[in-house]
């Protein structure tokens, strides 16, 4: 009963905002600085507008490790709204499903990301949930700190691919201009498997879990942009000048 409320109440809240978003054109109060927030706490307008206005990227590409959903606590749901392609990846084979519908022209993989080729368990508490993960320490300790009485209801076989052959077969070699990752602790098993000083994107979002995950990103020539509780946005050095030229005075 519970979770159908919220449920409604987040529909609701998506309705409402798209009849302001419709309310706001028709009075054309709307500036290019406008659009609207899919991301958890806001980050991807930041993101978005610090692409389009700082670095001067019209159309830029992403790519979502440990995406969950099309428009759902997305980071980059507002790059694919504005015309953007990307890839997603995403171990749920039940959540890839709506990749496929609402983002057919991505590149969309089902698959876990680590140091690793292989296969690993996945621990699924529900079959949507954001906190399904292959951490299972990390899926226990969050549902006795917040669901007591839950367990995790089944287990799946999940196919695991490196970073580095996803950038070598399905990019091309090439590293989209913006990464999101958010796997559930897995952060810095995948990051570290990989040359982010040499192929890594321009700008880069990582929920932040680890001191040593910080330590090798800072180390691998990024500095930290803006951080919105744990959810840590990165820019590549080479930018931080411009950066600070344009902050604040961005037409």
């Amino acid at each position: 009963m519970i979770l159908r409320k919220l449920k409604n109440y987040a529909e609701w809240c998506f309705r409402l905002e798209h009849k302001i978003d419709d309310i706001a054109a028709r009075l054309g109060i709307m500036d290019g600085y406008y659009c609207r927030s899919y991301a958890q706490h806001g980050e991807d307008v930041l993101i978005w507008n610090f692409m389009k206005k700082v670095l001067k990227i019209d159309f830029p590409t992403y790519i979502d490790i440990g995406a969950h959903h099309p428009y759902e606590i997305s980071n980059t749901a507002i790059f694919h709204e504005h015309g953007c392609k990307g890839v997603n990846i995403e171990a749920n084979p039940i959540l890839i499903e709506e990749f496929y519908r609402v983002r057919p022209d991505d590149i969309n993989i089902q698959c876990g990301v680590g140091g690793e080729k292989g296969l690993m368990p996945f621990y699924m508490v529900t079959d949507k949930g954001g906190r399904n993960s292959f951490n299972k320490e990390m899926v226990e300790n969050f549902l006795n700190k917040e669901h007591p009485g839950m367990k995790i209801a089944k287990e799946i076989q999940i196919r695991i691919r490196t970073l580095q052959d996803i950038f070598e077969n399905e990019l091309n070699c090439i590293m989209p201009d913006y990464m999101s990752i958010d796997i559930e602790g897995l952060e810095y098993d995948v990051l570290s498997h990989f040359d982010l000083k040499k192929n890594g994107p321009k700008v880069m979002t990582v929920e932040m879990n680890d001191e040593k995950l910080k330590q090798y990103i800072e180390n691998s020539g990024y500095f930290l942009y803006v951080k919105i509780y744990s959810n840590y946005t990165y820019v590549r050095k080479e930018f931080m000048e411009t950066v600070y030229e344009t902050r604040g005075t961005c037409k």
